[in-house]
């Protein structure tokens, strides 16, 4: 049912091609799609700064704001599954 439902959903968005499902995530306030790239906020260079600390700049990119929602939505449940080297799957509970 997933599947068929992923399917539905990437035939009927209108996005770039070569865009698939995974592009996009659903809204929480109204349930609509919406392309992660719009979730990227604006960056400005630190110019107030006589040497900013290059170590310490964050800068967002798509990757990095798809990742750290997905790392805040799995937070948010109680246990989380995750993926170590040599393959062993070890549960996180907070």
């Amino acid at each position: 049912m997933i599947l068929k439902n992923l399917m539905v959903a990437s035939y009927c968005l209108q996005g770039e091609e070569g865009d698939t499902v995974f592009e996009y995530l659903v809204r929480e306030d109204n349930a609509e799609w919406q392309h992660w790239r719009e979730c990227v906020p604006s960056w400005k260079y630190p110019k107030e700064q006589e040497r900013p600390k290059f170590a310490q700049l964050v800068i967002p990119t798509l990757d990095s704001v798809r990742y750290e929602k997905l790392l805040t939505l799995a937070y948010s449940v109680q246990k989380v599954h995750t993926l170590h080297s040599v393959n062993s799957d070890r549960l996180i509970q907070r």
